[in-house]
This record gives C-alpha cells, structure tokens and sequence, in this order.
C-alpha cells in the first residue's frame, strides 16, 4: 500500500473513513466527494505527509473536521498535511472553520473551497497560508465580515455570503493581487468603500443583488462586470462618466439584463443634456462616447433603432441573422456597432454557466473576424433585451481604398437557449457627436455642449 498514489472512494455509501489511511504513506490525491453518508474523518488524516489534493465536495453530512491528535510514539516534527495545494470541502454544511488552524499546509496551500459552510468565522490564520490564490466561501450565509486574508489571494468568491454588509472588505488586505471578486446574489445595499482600493481588480460579480443600488467608482482594471437581476440598481458611475464625457474607455464585457431602474436612469440623464432620447439610445450613445475601446453589453430593450444604417427583423426568431451595411471610409477612430435584439428560447432554456454572442464579420466577402462576447452566469430573463458590441477604428482593417465604398456582411450567432428577434449595423463616424431618436419627425438630436467637450 504504500505505493498508492491516488484514491477515489466518491460517489459511494461510506459513513467514515478508517484510521488505516494513515499507511498509504504515498497517498497524493483522495477523492470522496459526492458521498452523501460521510459523516466522520479520523485524526490520522493529518498523517498523510504527501497528501496534495482533498476533494469532500458534496459530503452534506460532514459537518466537523477532526482534531488534530498525533500520535504519542510519533516524532515532534511530524507535520499536518505539510503538502497539501487543495482542500475542497464545498457543501460539506460545516459548523466551524477552526480546524484550519491545524493545518501545516502554509506555504503550499494554493485552493481552499469551504462553499456552503455553516459557521461564523473565518480563523485569523486563514492570512497565513501565502501562497493561497483561491478561496471560494459561496452560501456561508452566517459570515458577517472577512478577516485579513493571504496576500497573493488572486480570486474570492463570496456569492450568497447573505450577513455580509457595510464595508466587509475593509480588513481583507490582499489591495495589490485581488483580480476577481464574486459577490452575487449578497444582501447589502451598497459596495464596500474599499472596492475602489484593488487595484489589479478585472472581474466583478454583482449578479442577483437585489438591493444594491449603486455601482461606484471602480478601480481602473475592471474589464468584467456582471450585474444581472439588480433590480434596485439606480447609478453606476462609470456609465454615467461615460455618456457625461468623463470617460472614454469603456467595460469590455457589461451584463445589465433586468437592470431596468438603471436603463431608465441613464435615459434621463442624457434626456437632461439632449433634447429627445429613449433607453435605447442613451445606451446606444456609450458608442459615441466610448470610442477608444471596444465592449459587449446586455441590458433590456427591444426593436433596432430605426436610424441604423442597416436592420433586418426576423420573421421568426432564430439563432442565427445577418445584416449587410455600406462603408463608404476607413477613417482612424471610425468604429461599427453591432446590435441585436434577443430574448430567452423557453424551449430550449440553459443553465450553462456562460451564453454567449458572436458576430463574423466580412468585407467584400473576405472575412475579416469575429466579434465575441462571453457573459457568464446563466441568463433568466423575461423580456426582450440587446446585445450591443462596439468596434472601434475600422481603420485597422486594411481594405485598398480602390475597394471603397465596399459591403460589410455581419452574420450573428447566439447559443441555442436564445434566440434573435432583430439586428442591426451602424457605422460611428469621426467625430459623430448626436444621439437620434427612433421618432421620424427628428432625425438627429445634438448636445447643447460644444462639439469640442
């Protein structure tokens, strides 16, 4: 036995594991997840000195980690785990998280999942373990706040962490490594005020935040965002910079379905600077405003503006349409917004962890690429919502000037849980400073402001 490098023992019917597993002196990974009986582990558990990979997901019964009780005839520098990279105890319902103070893993630790956990604390060695880059604590609905954490933690998942509020981040530390944060599904009405203080920050989950209200000021990294289902979601900063001419560049990826407070702000907003908008166009006007990046957004809406240079509208839905638009210049900071309005195939409905959006893109029939947005989380939507794509500088795309004006073909695809109802291309030109309105008696709405701003 003592060759065995790997045990799976999942899946099946056993209540406890035998203090015998102190002899596989060359165990590495032990599988026992999905075993609905488990109800007890043995302290020689902690013997395993080679130990790398713990799965117990899914083990509801198991709800203690042992005590660590070495034995007497032992020698004193017999470690605990000193080896192990990932413990994963999601959905294991347990009462405390003390026991990770037992744990010698300190410098190997890198995976820690206590997901589902029923305790109310978090131990103050949790910052000890420094090589720890993921530590996953969705549903511990009792846990009030975040202690000091280790300080090259890269992801932190706290979805449905439901006691968590005011500014329960404050003592996290981790300011210069933290790049992704989940906090969907949470209970607080606003944002910790240190959110703004991770710098390296790139992906933030908000989905299912019910009573969040607003989005503040993020820090400069942020590329990801998820905000579905925050139906009190009134302000977000960033937007509001942006179609304020604040801000140029914009998030790559922005899921705002259901987010309708927030639409109808932004349309205000901007109804207040133009003189006629509707939801649509104030977030149509991201493109005007935002010409140096290029995003994906979802957020509620329904037919093609009618002033887009080229629309079609679908029969019959599909998860497949195509538009075709004339592109007379390729001058540098002319850019393409693609729209296409969607709503869910209850025939097909999903609950994949990611949709997704694509657009081929071809020019005088060659092709050119694509434009891809992932949005991840699955999508639950009652009304029809858009996807808009922006691509800015046409100008990168080398087609001979000979060749203008040429065709530009866009062939959308979505994932089969949607399906298209409507799409759309429009050229932003240089320089284009006007939000239009879908009313035929305005063609063109400008700002009251100087072109120049």
């Amino acid at each position: 036995m003592e060759f065995i490098t790997r045990m799976n023992l999942s899946g099946t019917a056993i209540k406890e594991l035998p203090s015998s597993i102190r002899y596989l002196v060359s165990l590495q990974y032990l599988e026992l997840y999905e075993s609905e009986n488990l109800s007890h582990l043995p302290s020689s558990i902690y013997e395993l000195q080679h130990l790398q990979h713990f799965d117990l997901w899914d083990c509801p019964k198991l709800v203690t980690f042992p005590n660590k009780v070495m034995p007497e005839n032992e020698s004193e520098g017999n470690l605990a785990l000193p080896e192990l990279c990932v413990l994963n105890m999601d959905r294991c319902n347990l009462s405390e998280s003390a026991f990770l103070g037992n744990l010698d893993c300190l410098s190997t630790l890198e995976t820690l999942n206590l997901s589902g956990g029923n305790f109310a604390s978090l131990p103050e060695c949790i910052s000890k373990f420094v090589n720890l880059w993921q530590l996953s604590l969705h549903g511990c609905e009792r846990l009030p706040e975040i202690p000091e954490l280790p300080q090259k933690l890269r992801y932190v998942g706290l979805g449905g962490c439901i006691s968590l509020e005011g500014d329960f981040l404050r003592a996290a530390g981790c300011l210069s490594t933290l790049e992704s944060i989940d906090l969907s599904g949470g209970n607080f009405v606003s944002l910790p005020e240190c959110i703004s203080k991770f710098v390296k920050l790139k992906h933030l989950s908000l989905a299912g935040c019910k009573r969040l209200e607003e989005i503040p000021e993020l820090p400069p990294k942020v590329k990801h965002v998820r905000a579905s289902g925050c139906i009190s979601l009134e302000r977000f900063s960033k937007l509001s910079n942006i179609l304020e001419r604040k801000e140029s560049k914009m998030i790559k990826s922005l899921n705002l379905s259901n987010c309708w407070r927030l639409c109808d702000n932004l349309a205000h907003m901007v109804e207040k600077k133009y003189t006629l908008v509707n939801d649509q166009a104030a977030l149509f006007s991201l493109c005007l405003s935002s010409q140096k990046s290029k995003f994906g957004v979802i957020f509620p809406g329904s037919e093609v503006p009618r002033w887009f240079s080229s629309r079609t509208d679908l029969s019959a839905p599909s998860g497949k349409c195509e538009v075709c638009v004339e592109i007379t210049e390729m001058l540098e900071n002319d850019g393409l917004a693609l729209w296409a309005t969607f709503h869910q195939n209850t025939q097909n409905k999903s609950y994949d962890e990611s949709i997704f959006f694509e657009a081929e893109i071809c020019i005088n029939e060659k092709y050119i690429g694509k434009a891809k947005t992932t949005f991840y989380g699955s999508l639950e939507i009652e009304t029809a919502h858009v996807w808009l794509y922006y691509i800015p500088d046409l100008s990168r795309i080398e087609i001979d000037d000979e060749l203008l004006p040429c065709m530009c073909r866009v062939s959308f695809t979505c994932e089969s849980s949607l399906a298209f109802k409507s799409a759309g291309v429009h050229p932003i030109l240089r320089d284009e400073d006007s939000i239009h309105s879908d009313d035929d008696s305005d063609d063109s709405i400008h700002s009251d402001e100087d072109s120049d701003d």
